[in-house]
Formats: C-alpha cells, structure tokens, sequence
C-alpha cells in the first residue's frame, strides 16, 4: 500500500524543508508507526529503512530527500543501540565488519551525488517501484520458494 501511494504521488512536488501544518495533528500516529516500525526492525533486524521512508513521505508529508536523510539518522541510531546490545553476546569479525562498513560508505556517496542529479518526485516515483518490487520478491520467497 506505501509503494504503490509512494508512485501514484510520485509527480507531485513536495520539496519544502518544513513539516506541513497538519503534521501536528498525526504526532500519535507517527508515534504509533515509530513503535510499530521499531518492533519490526528489533525483531527482525531489517526493514526499517522500508518501512520509515514511505511512512515519513506519505504520513507526515516530508519530501522524499527530506525522508531519506531523516531516515539514515533514525536507522543510525538503531543500529548503534542494536549493536551494543549484542556486545559481549556474540563473536563479532571486526574484519568483515570493517570491509562491509567500508562498501557501505562508499555506496552512500554514489547515492549521494546520484541523488544531488535526481529530482525529487522521481526519487519517490522510483523508491516506490523498488519497495514495490522488494515485497514482491519476498513474498514470492517466503511463499513458494521454502
């Protein structure tokens, strides 16, 4: 539902750095998407970049670059807290973790400086498809490929 409304409002510019007026009005729902979100990715360990876009886009009307920045910050802060929490419970290879964080950075500025070239409603228009197509694929995994 958040992919295909994310493509449908993909043409519509809402590039404006400020919250919209009515964003003051939805605080408990995104309160109750905050909770909801951070079960998900604490029990899961993935998903909270899929599921905070589309949420910060359609439910509070941030723009999608916007939602993307506001996102990695709230992601960051996850994975710092999830990743003390298993300090001392698991052996951790610092080398690999080394190498994937290195990747990881990066791919985050060849996604930056992409992102700089895209506009915005497209980005969203394009996120949509992804996530769209992302869901897919795993229902089709969890379904018929076990």
């Amino acid at each position: 539902a958040a992919a295909t409304a994310m493509i449908k409002s993909g043409g519509q510019k809402n590039e404006v750095n400020t919250l919209p007026k009515e964003a003051s009005r939805k605080i408990w729902k995104l309160l109750l998407y905050g909770v909801a979100i951070g079960a998900v990715t604490g029990l899961l360990g993935a998903g909270g970049g899929f599921l905070l876009i589309p949420t910060l886009v359609i439910l509070m009307g941030l723009p999608m670059k916007q939602a993307v920045g506001t996102s990695l910050m709230i992601i960051a802060m996850n994975s710092l807290l999830g990743f003390t929490g298993d300090l001392g419970h698991f052996k951790i290879d610092w080398l690999f973790l080394l190498e994937i964080t290195l990747i990881a950075i990066a791919g985050i500025f060849i996604g930056g400086f992409i992102r700089k070239k895209i506009d915005g409603s497209k980005l969203k228009k394009g996120f949509g498809y992804f996530v769209l197509l992302m869901g897919c694929y795993i229902i089709i995994k969890e379904v018929f490929l076990k």
